[in-house]
């Protein structure tokens, strides 16, 4: 809150002063003197507002310096000091105030009391502005609306927000406070997450100030501050726009568009868009920027170069977050190389000068290159150090070096990059720490792993489910069966429910070590007591632990489940790693004649059969010269898949052979 309360003196209180006729006025835009207009400068002369009443007038500047230059100015035009006094700064202005206190009140102009107050309040001398506006409300001609809106400043700055809502509640306020303190104040408490006391302030002014600022700071503060039905309080906010005949501005679509691609919303933001362009108004940089943010949160880039590309057209300049969004949403939809061009165009055609967030995704495009001959080995710590000259890097950027240098199985550079962020007080999240014992177990490096998961756990981050496979696969790498199981205890005492990731890590673990019995429980524990689906690669470890250890039976009975859809992940669509499982399991168990009920069960589910698959069947059998199935196997194929040629064979055997 009080970083806020500055924003609404600053920005809000433009203060005319007339002691002639004892009334004030708050202007917002431009002043109009004679032929001239001013922009927040300070003038004290006769000026014309736009409703044309000839006033004698202060504008409060929002500039510091400026505003010191023109007080100058007015005191030796128009104010005299008394014993030849002359301020030349604030602290003289101040010992000027406090020692001619008692005839000040009426005797200064308000601008004085004002430039005191906004100036003491940048400089958080807060006592003092609590005396200004105490005096302030004791000034003899100080009209009743400005005196409350000083009451009202007075309990800002206390921080006493129930007194504010308190007083608005009370205060006759209908047309007489000035809309942009109103926008301000709502501004003010939803940065400071203060959302109800906002919607308590907008409860009442709402339905006294028909003002499009109002609304949109509501909605805005709904977007910023509600994790829950953000798009259906701000479509409420719109629909009470509608019902009080209040008409939409662009902020408020700027608004709308932005909510929609922040939640994915892109048939509605398109929609939006589409009807602001139909009645009349063309969308400004914001408005494509949410547009073009539904579409990439949705991974459809096409749609984020259509709206991109007649951004340009339109002749509006695309801004770094335009650049930010799509190339983040190409690095996500597997374009990498499409990103890193973005990036140079951004760079050297358009001349914006990347931040840290830029450089961050331009490490995470170059992490998933499939094809890295064009670049050098030490490109991605070049980005890295060049995050380093626009801003300090944070804990994406760290943990994306770390995932890079854990891919390369790189994992002493890696461990360097961690040991930096913990030096610059960066505090690892649970990727950070699971791509680093990742990477460990790769390299069966187990001491390495229990020790970045002891740090884990003294920095208070809590391990998830892969963090806890990634333990187990450390275990299971260095021949620990029985530490990598204790490990899917304190999972699961831990309160984590296993997925089926970690229960594929140990099933493959147990058919490796030839542990069939834990095997088996395991197996029946993932549908019975985890109630976890079996997915493509628990198929194939089943398969491949009753081909390898000689369990025929059980793999008979599993398979012959999977052929007559007795699973309930039966719907799973095998893949050919499944396929390849169960032709190697059919050889291994001599049953030959299974392999035309295999093509025909394929043929079934429409899974047509690669070359390879084929080519091993009858290479298989072929060596056994095993007519009988051939032709089996030649009646299934015939009209549905081509059958391989001797010529296939040939180089099959060549290329595979022993």
């Amino acid at each position: 809150m009080k970083k806020c309360c500055w924003k609404i003196l600053k920005r809000s209180l433009i203060i005319c002063d007339s002691p002639c006729n004892n009334k004030f006025g708050l202007c917002r835009n431009e002043i109009i003197v004679g032929k001239r207009t001013y922009n927040n400068g300070i003038i004290y002369e006769n000026f014309i507002t736009t409703n044309r009443n000839e006033i004698k007038s202060l504008v409060v500047t929002n500039n510091k310096t400026r505003a010191m230059v023109s007080i100058i100015n007015l005191q030796e035009e128009f104010y005299e000091y008394s014993n030849g006094c002359k301020p030349h700064n604030i602290n003289e202005l101040w010992n000027y105030y406090m020692e001619q206190k008692r005839n000040f009140l009426n005797n200064i102009p308000i601008y004085l009391h004002l430039t005191l107050l906004k100036t003491l309040y940048e400089k958080r001398e807060i006592e003092k502005v609590l005396t200004i506006i105490k005096y302030l409300r004791g000034r003899e001609n100080l009209v009743k609306w400005f005196n409350n809106n000083l009451m009202i400043l007075e309990y800002i700055v206390k921080l006493n927000i129930e007194e504010i809502i308190k007083n608005f509640n009370f205060l006759n306020t209908k047309g007489n406070l000035p809309i942009p303190t109103i926008v301000d104040l709502i501004k003010s408490l939803v940065k400071e997450k203060e959302i109800i006391t906002a919607e308590e302030l907008f409860g009442k002014l709402g339905k006294e100030y028909y003002d499009v600022e109002i609304y949109n700071s509501m909605m805005d503060g709904y977007i910023k501050c509600v994790r829950e039905n953000k798009l259906e309080k701000s479509l409420y906010i719109l629909e009470m726009m509608q019902r009080n005949k209040i008409r939409p501005n662009i902020k408020t679509y700027n608004i709308l568009l932005n909510l929609f691609g922040k939640v994915k919303a892109q048939s509605e933001a398109e929609r939006l868009f589409g009807d602001i362009i139909e009645n009349g108004i063309e969308p400004d940089e914001r408005g494509y920027q949410g547009v073009i943010l539904s579409c990439a949160k949705n991974n459809d880039i096409g749609k984020c170069f259509h709206y991109f590309d007649r951004m340009i057209d339109k002749g509006i300049s695309p801004t770094i977050y335009h650049y930010s969004t799509l190339m983040s949403a190409c690095v996500k939809s597997g374009y990498p190389e499409i990103a890193i061009d973005l990036y140079k165009e951004m760079v050297y055609t358009t001349n914006i000068r990347p931040n840290g967030v830029i450089l961050t995704t331009l490490m995470c495009a170059w992490t998933r290159l499939r094809r890295k001959r064009s670049y050098k080995k030490k490109d991605l710590d070049q980005i890295f150090e060049d995050i380093k000259k626009y801003d300090e890097p944070d804990l994406i950027a760290y943990t994306t070096l770390i995932n890079a240098k854990s891919k390369q199985l790189k994992l002493d550079e890696a461990i360097q990059v961690y040991q930096q962020m913990l030096m610059h007080n960066i505090k690892p999240n649970v990727y950070t720490y699971t791509t680093l014992i990742d990477a460990s177990a790769k390299l069966r490096n187990l001491s390495t792993a229990l020790r970045l998961f002891d740090d884990m756990k003294r920095m208070n981050v809590s391990p998830n489910q892969f963090t806890y496979c990634s333990i187990m696969s450390a275990y299971i790498n260095n021949g620990q069966l029985e530490n990598a199981f204790r490990t899917f205890e304190e999972m699961k005492q831990n309160g984590l429910n296993p997925d089926i990731a970690c229960v594929n890590c140990l099933l493959d673990a147990c058919n490796r070590s030839g542990s069939m019995k834990s095997f088996f429980e395991l197996y029946s524990d993932t549908i019975k007591k985890y109630h976890l689906i079996p997915d493509n690669a628990t198929v194939t470890i089943y398969i491949d632990a009753c081909t390898y250890n000689n369990y025929f039976n059980a793999g008979k009975k599993f398979y012959g489940q999977i052929i007559k859809n007795n699973f309930s992940f039966s719907v799973i669509r095998l893949n050919n790693q499944n396929i390849l499982a169960i032709i190697n399991f059919i050889i291994k168990s001599g049953n030959l004649g299974e392999f035309a009920n295999l093509l025909n069960f394929m043929k079934q589910k429409l899974f047509h059969p690669s070359p390879f698959i084929k080519l091993v069947i009858y290479n298989h059998l072929n060596e056994l010269n095993n007519d009988k199935e051939i032709e089996a196997v030649n009646r299934v194929l015939h009209g549905w898949s081509d059958i391989p040629t001797k010529r296939d064979l040939i180089k099959f055997k060549k290329k595979y052979s022993r």
